[in-house]
């Protein structure tokens, strides 16, 4: 249950609206205003739920709990001291309380992750081996057994090709590289976290293994500091510092050191919130350099650079763009994502660097489940080629396969090896992941109406229980809105969306009266005239199964409230979906003025 729906408030409501509206609704059901002992047991259980949401909500304390965790946040027992008084010191001191009880809830969970990434090359494009009777064009002729001597009449004949076979003929692909990554996350103490991670890279006989200890610790709100150690193929000792001035400007500076015989590189990040959807940051790293005689033996390693970062989050939507100057490379990157729908997300990236030329790709992320997803990309690179790439993903466990189709980029393998992906993942996605989606939504919708049968009916029971109640006193509010020519509602219909579409007619009672309403639709007219005050009425954003005089008809589908009201002589019609607010009378929901006003009203 939604207590700001049984109060009939929004959110944003002062504790003097709250009260407010509390009096109103005691005047109808308090107990003592009716006779009947039918009627006293309704009003009885109604005016408890009234005063458990004034509990609640005309509370400061209550209130901010219920707003930041809901009702199961009241269930905990919360030890604030006199010292908080506002409600953002009464916000700050539940956040901590709260962070600080998950800790120690988890301080023995391991919070894992890991990729598996196996690229294949499926191009068919091998190299061939070298065979000892191959001569390249225009080179000096030496065979064997005839040393520098002249080539005789007959030379041996020309070696046949090497061939893979099947996988020749069906262009198998190769394994070309293998990368595993693992990582586990443990927090020793509320301020104090360790974090282990594993990988090897395996490429064309290059083997590179480590295995990287990391130790967090947090000395206050704004200061943090992390020291790692590799141990590997590649070792290193690495430390980092990031400190917060304020809740919009950051600088976070890291060492690494990875030989004693040179100085360590050391990279500075200082980042800035220039606006609420935009941030932009800074970095500079110095590569490889030599103090004196320390690092002048050592081998360059990677040059200094800057880069520059703009970032803009708005909505469902992330771009961000950077540009990188280097002694040795320089480069200009931008990426792009936004959530298509509550299941998809679609990413963009480009990349046009001085010494490894242009790369561009698109990806699809598509969630299955509510722990799973796979995703779907294509990349064009001109060292890689054309390649795409399959991913899954469950529980922070990813295996990602990259699969190289072209080292040319030529339009004939650009076209087919993007139609043909494509047009796999489409009908993949339309004719697999929906089904079992709706497959597995229906499973569970009905797993839990069958175990929650008993509430449902009750919920359904009480709701027509309080229309009745309603009905003894909603005639006087009618007669009182008549007078002032006010609002009054003809039909409330909520329910299914889709059924509540295909009814075209005004209303429902008007042009079918002798036939009922399907099960998955409710008539609230008699609710929603109850709660006009003034010849207004206003719904929040909640749930309007939680309404007084409602339930969920449909429990786990798409549900909308339409409304057919007369304000002012005129005909107003407006559909809500279920957490949208409504707001009446208004202009826009005047519907003509073709239809005829009904002679009699009747609820």
């Amino acid at each position: 249950m939604d207590y700001y729906a049984i109060l009939n408030v929004p959110k944003t409501a002062t504790q003097d609206e709250i009260k407010n509206a509390y009096k109103k609704l005691c005047i109808l059901y308090h107990p003592d205003k009716h006779s009947s002992d039918i009627n006293k047991t309704v009003a009885q259980r109604e005016f408890q739920k009234i005063n458990k949401a004034y509990d609640i909500l005309g509370n400061t304390k209550n209130k901010i709990i219920y707003d930041k965790y809901g009702e199961k946040g009241l269930d905990k027992t919360w030890d604030i001291g006199p010292l908080y008084k506002t409600p953002e010191q009464i916000l700050s001191e539940f956040e901590s309380q709260v962070k600080f009880k998950k800790e120690m809830e988890l301080e023995h969970i391991l919070k894992s992750r890991g990729e598996i990434k196996l690229t294949f090359d499926a191009s068919g494009q091998v190299r061939q081996p070298m065979s000892p009777h191959y001569v390249a064009p225009n080179q000096p002729h030496i065979y064997p057994h005839y040393g520098k001597h002249p080539m005789p009449a007959h030379p041996p004949p020309p070696p046949k090709p090497v061939t893979r076979g099947l996988a020749e003929l069906l262009h198998l692909p190769i394994l070309q590289n293998t990368l595993i990554f693992h990582s586990w996350q443990n927090d020793i103490t509320p301020k104090d976290s360790i974090n282990f991670t594993g990988q090897a890279f395996s490429h064309q006989g290059m083997n590179i293994v480590s295995v990287i200890g990391t130790l967090s610790h947090t000395i206050n709100s704004s200061l943090v500091t992390e020291v790692s150690t590799c141990l590997g193929s590649q070792p290193y000792i690495q430390g980092r510092v990031i400190k917060n001035f304020t809740s919009d400007c950051f600088i976070t500076s890291t060492a690494t050191m990875s030989t004693v015989d040179a100085p360590p590189n050391f990279t500075f990040v200082a980042g800035r919130q220039i606006s609420p959807n935009y941030t932009g940051m800074i970095s500079y790293n110095t590569g490889h350099y030599s103090l004196g005689q320390w690092g002048k033996k050592q081998k360059p390693g990677e040059a200094s650079s800057v880069t520059l970062t703009l970032i803009r989050r708005k909505g469902k939507t992330n771009i961000q763009g950077s540009v990188t100057v280097g002694l040795m490379e320089s480069h200009i990157r931008l990426s792009y994502a936004k959530s298509l729908t509550k299941h998809l997300r679609l990413k963009l990236h480009a990349l046009l660097s001085s010494f490894s030329g242009g790369n561009f790709g698109v990806a699809f992320d598509r969630k299955v489940t509510k722990f799973s997803g796979v995703g779907f990309g294509l990349n064009c690179s001109s060292i890689a080629g054309f390649s795409v790439q399959l991913r899954y993903s469950r529980l922070g466990q990813t295996i990602t396969l990259p699969i190289i189709i072209s080292h040319d980029l030529t339009i004939h393998v650009l076209f087919w090896g993007s139609i043909i992906p494509l047009s796999a993942v489409y009908f993949f996605n339309q004719y697999v992941l929906i089904p079992y989606q709706k497959n597995d939504l229906k499973r569970k919708i009905d797993i839990i109406k069958t175990a929650n049968s008993d509430i449902l009916a009750q919920r359904k029971k009480e709701a027509e229980e309080s229309i009745r109640l309603m009905s003894e006193t909603i005639e006087k509010k009618i007669n009182i809105e008549k007078q002032n020519d006010g609002l009054i509602i003809i039909e409330g219909l909520y329910g299914d969306a889709k059924l509540l579409k295909k009814m075209k007619k005004l209303t429902y009672q008007q042009n079918q009266p002798n036939k009922p309403l399907p099960d998955e639709i409710i008539d609230v007219t008699i609710p929603l005239q109850n709660m006009v005050n003034k010849s207004q009425l206003h719904l929040g954003s909640y749930s309007k199964s939680s309404l007084i005089g409602f339930y969920d008809p449909c429990f786990g589908k798409e549900k909308v409230l339409r409304v057919v009201y007369i304000f002012q002589g005129r005909i107003h019609l407006i559909e809500v979906g279920e957490n949208t607010p409504l707001f009446a009378p208004l202009r826009d929901h005047i519907v003509n003025n073709t239809f005829e006003l009904p002679k009699d009203i009747t609820l």
